[in-house]
């Protein structure tokens, strides 16, 4: 994609931003931008901002230059619903030639009727039995030519494209394996199992958008065994299928008055420990209830001089 001359001479002019990156997460119904700075012992967020999906462009650039934010590092994850994640066998080509082979997989797996896409691959961790897979994530061409448009002409240097999936595994430090379960207010739950900050798995639940509006009294009348049954599958494919050992730990964020009386119920159905999903950056003290965690992974992705799995997938 051509930047025009002006557009050009105006990045190479701007001064240095005074934020190390910005992070921008884009869902179905919601945009959220997150501008994050150095903190004592780490990074913290310096500015958050949500905004409709349709006018995101229009408010990104707004953002950016009410708060002087200027010429950062950019990186944007794209919600589950906007992307597909698929699974194809490796082909026997040299490593610079399997992109190219995957081309014709990738159309068949997405059928006749999908727009163009642009896609990428990366390696899972571990192979099921007798498997040579590789993890390819598609998106429309046309749809991620729009966000490059739209946060190059924000003024902002754009340096990775991921999927939710993999901003979230730059959030958690931990060396043994854990699931993360996380829910925006009337969203899919979306489960992850990540170790070492590699992607094993990766899962929407839906039918569980409500979670967050139902009363103690009412979680008990089966729904919380319902949400045990599904994370109990998706810990045994870990098991049985990848090989793994049992996870004993669950790193979790629903936006629910009642999530504590959730984290109790997974604890006592599960014989698991639940703990809240604390990001490796900070986020107090910006005003704000809650913070999108991938849109604060997509900015820890781009932190200059990071070298993430995301990198990966642009």
């Amino acid at each position: 994609m051509r930047i025009g001359w002006r557009q050009f001479i105006k990045s190479k002019f701007q001064s240095k931003s005074k934020y190390s990156a910005v992070g921008i997460s884009l869902a179905v119904d919601t945009a959220c931008f997150c501008a994050l700075k150095p903190s004592e012992g780490g990074t913290a967020v310096a500015l958050y901002h949500e905004a409709p999906i349709g006018s995101w462009p229009q408010a990104l650039a707004s953002w950016v230059s009410d708060n002087k934010i200027g010429n950062a590092y950019c990186g944007v994850a794209i919600a589950s619903q906007l992307h597909s994640i698929f699974q194809i066998e490796k082909p026997s080509v040299k490593p610079a030639e399997i992109h190219k082979a995957l081309t014709w997989p990738v159309k068949e797996m997405a059928g006749s009727e999908s727009p163009e896409l642009v896609f990428d691959f990366f390696e899972p961790p571990v192979q099921s039995s007798g498997a040579d897979n590789l993890n390819v994530v598609a998106f429309p061409k046309a749809d991620l030519e729009k966000i490059i448009s739209a946060v190059l002409n924000a003024g902002l240097s754009l340096k990775s494209v991921v999927p939710e999936e993999l901003a979230i595994c730059d959030l958690v430090d931990s060396d043994d394996a854990v699931m993360t379960m996380l829910q925006r207010a009337g969203d899919e739950i979306q489960l992850t199992i990540v170790q070492q900050g590699k992607l094993y798995f990766s899962r929407s639940l839906k039918g569980f958008e409500n979670l967050g509006s139902f009363s103690i009294e009412e979680l008990q009348m089966g729904v919380m065994d319902s949400l045990t049954v599904q994370i109990q599958r998706s810990m045994d494919y870990f098991e049985s299928q990848l090989r793994q050992a049992p996870i004993r730990k669950i790193f979790m964020n629903i936006e629910s008055a009642n999530s504590q009386a959730i984290a109790d119920q997974i604890k006592e159905l599960m014989r698991v420990e639940v703990l809240p999903f604390n990001a490796k950056i900070s986020s107090q003290d910006i005003g704000h209830d809650s913070v999108d965690f991938s849109c604060l992974g997509a900015g820890y992705a781009a932190l200059e001089g990071t070298e993430t799995r995301s990198e990966q997938v642009a």
